[in-house]
Order: C-alpha cells, then structure tokens, then sequence
C-alpha cells in the first residue's frame, strides 16, 4: 500500500492523490486485498494462475510439478499494483490505465 500512495503522491498533489486512494479502494475493489485472511490476494492470484494455465500451458506445468503456488510471487504485485517494479516515468501511465480499465488491464 505505501508503494501506491507514495507513487499517487510522486503524480500528483497531497489532495488529488488522497482521492485517488480512496478510489482505488473504492471503484476499483481493492479493499477485499486487505481484509482479513486476503481474499482479494487470493482472488486475484487465482485468476492469474488460471490466465497462465490457458496461455502459458507448460510454465503452468512446472509451477504445479514444483509446488510453485501462484500466491508466491504474485501477492507483491497484488497488493502494490508493480509500484515495486515499475519505473517511476512510466508508473504514472499505468495508473491511467488502470483507472480506465481496472483490473482488467492488471492481468
């Protein structure tokens, strides 16, 4: 979470990116992340292992023969939306997109 706010507050006012906040866990349903026992965290991670295991076959195939649980790298990207990974220039991109398309557009 410090990684979103941090990013909204690197693109934008204290105001404007307090309001962005409230809408990501608003409109844009994150608030099942940070519930208790993570149902968001596992929702999502396991929409993404069903998307590899559709396009991505045999890497699906090696994540289960390893006991490689999709919660295990996936989690990081969940609860920060990449603010993590993703350069600081292009992150402001993102969160256009994201805004538009939501979750959609994170998978």
């Amino acid at each position: 979470m410090n990684f979103i706010v941090g990013q909204l507050l690197l693109h934008s006012s204290e105001t404007m990116a307090f309001w962005l906040f409230v809408s990501l866990i608003e409109d844009c349903d994150m608030r099942d992340i940070y519930l208790p026992r993570l149902p968001g965290m596992y929702k999502h991670s396991s929409i993404i292992e069903i998307l590899i295991e559709r396009h991505l076959p045999i890497l699906s195939r090696h994540f289960q023969q390893n006991n490689i649980r999709a919660e295990m790298y996936t989690s990081e990207w969940i609860f920060g939306l990449f603010a993590s990974v993703i350069p600081l220039d292009q992150m402001g991109e993102f969160f256009d997109f994201y805004f538009h398309f939501k979750w959609i557009f994170f998978y």
